[in-house]
């Protein structure tokens, strides 16, 4: 999965959904985190 697209746009929204995410639960974060990984 590629997303050369926007990479500067799609790392803020990214940031932006963790910190959102990370309220929300500390479990949803641990997924996140490791989905993000599998992108870079």
């Amino acid at each position: 999965m590629s997303h050369s697209h926007n990479d500067s746009a799609y790392s803020i929204f990214s940031l932006i959904s963790s910190e959102i995410i990370t309220k929300k639960t500390q479990n949803g974060y641990m997924v996140f985190h490791a989905h993000f990984l599998t992108y870079f």
